[in-house]
């Protein structure tokens, strides 16, 4: 099913971040900085790309395929509150296709040294009730 599905790469730039959704090999990549002039305009077409995702999975879950893992990492070298809300939007669909029953590895990279993007990660992962892998990155 997720076949049909068109991987969605962005390009970073000095505001947004790289954005590689992968569904073909289940990765799902945000990194970079993210402070866009316009977060909900920029996270929109990022939030609906997951959004079509989860319905093509409930397809598949309605239909008993099997199910199998994903993988979403982020490393952001900094992120506004503004952004902060949209990737909590995206990973309230996370949190939806893991209830579906397909694995979830959700890994949260961070400087080495960077607490506040250690502490961001962790604040995130309490709130969207999602168990993240936090990663220290030389």
């Amino acid at each position: 099913m997720d076949r049909d599905m068109e991987p969605l790469i962005i390009h970073a730039t000095e505001y947004t971040p790289e954005i590689n959704l992968d569904p073909l090999n289940r990765t799902f990549d945000l990194k970079g900085v993210s402070r866009p002039e316009n977060a909900i305009e920029f996270y929109t077409q990022i939030y609906n790309w997951f959004a079509d995702y989860e319905s093509s999975l409930k397809k598949m879950f309605y239909a008993g395929q099997d199910k199998y893992d994903l993988t979403c990492n982020f490393y952001f070298s900094y992120f506004n509150s503004a952004s902060s809300k949209m990737i909590y939007t995206i990973l309230e669909i996370m949190r939806g296709i893991k209830k579906l029953g397909f694995g979830l590895t959700i890994n949260w990279y961070y400087d080495e040294g960077d607490d506040q993007m250690r502490e961001d990660g962790e604040e995130l992962s309490e709130a969207i009730e999602l168990m993240f892998n936090l990663l220290e990155v030389e």
